[in-house]
């Protein structure tokens, strides 16, 4: 296909022949990013902007899905991505694949000093990832809501992602000791103590970091066990290494690269830090 720089010249082919969609089925595509979950959505959609980029043949006709839906600026839509990609019953349609690689990722491969390798192992085995749920904006009692929280048959492992907003007072505790709670109990009832000893948070930000000392401690000085990563190195090996495995399937690769060159865009610093939410 020999599409003109000039964006202003139609491509010697149909567009329908081109997309294998009609002009609703793009639209549709942009404006529901759900839709590029399947994979003939996803095909569709690598043609359709693999046709851009040809016809353009400049910087300005970059084509970024993170920056056309401002995706990567608001944390509640990034949470969306990432808890989708973590659910087994994702769109995605990989199972368990994405999510036995990020727990294997941080705290199996890399574990600290105070983390069980053998538990998480366990953990990570088909019988536990298959009964795996993931809710966004889970409310808690204390009238807090955690970004992410990922049931691993029975054992909570919650996931805040702070891009531009501030931590709240007590925040991380109250998420940690909410979990180490139903951990707890959970463990009691199926004989599993250590259930409560690997209790953590996951503390997810732009750049390596880690929580404010007020959201960290309770009011008698107590502190969550946590395992801080960020988009910027964990994340992007996290994907790295998926699109990896998944060479074969080039909208995974195209998602990581995509996501990557979002992140590292720095006008989001100053363009929308209004839109962000905690």
């Amino acid at each position: 296909m020999n599409c003109r720089n000039d964006i202003s010249q139609e491509c010697p082919e149909p567009a329908s022949e081109l997309f294998a969609v009609s002009a609703d089925d793009v639209k549709r595509m942009f404006s529901n990013f759900s839709a590029f979950s399947n994979s003939s959505s996803f095909e569709n959609y690598s043609r359709f902007i693999g046709c851009l980029k040809e016809c353009g043949g400049h910087e300005r006709f970059s084509f970024n899905i993170f920056d056309v839906c401002r995706i990567f600026y608001h944390e509640l839509q990034v949470c969306r991505l990432i808890g989708s990609l973590l659910d087994p019953e994702g769109d995605h349609g990989m199972g368990s694949f994405f999510l036995k690689r990020f727990l294997e990722m941080l705290f199996v491969d890399s574990p600290d000093d105070d983390i069980s390798k053998e538990f998480w192992e366990k953990l990570c085995r088909d019988e536990n990832l298959n009964h795996t749920s993931v809710e966004l904006e889970f409310h808690t009692p204390e009238k807090r809501r955690i970004d992410i929280l990922v049931n691993i048959n029975g054992f909570y492992l919650p996931v805040e992602v702070k891009i531009f907003a501030s931590d709240l007072f007590h925040q991380c505790w109250d998420y940690f000791s909410f979990c180490l709670r139903h951990n707890t109990e959970t463990g009691r009832r199926i004989g599993r103590e250590d259930y409560a000893a690997q209790t953590r948070i996951v503390y997810l930000t732009l750049k390596p970091g880690s929580p404010q000392k007020d959201s960290l401690s309770s009011s008698n000085g107590e502190k969550p066990n946590l395992r801080c990563i960020s988009f910027s190195r964990d994340i992007y090996e996290w994907l790295s290494s998926a699109a990896g495995d998944l060479r074969s399937m080039y909208e995974a690769a195209d998602l990581r690269t995509e996501f990557n060159d979002c992140r590292e865009n720095g006008r989001h610093q100053n363009s929308y830090l209004s839109g962000s939410c905690n």
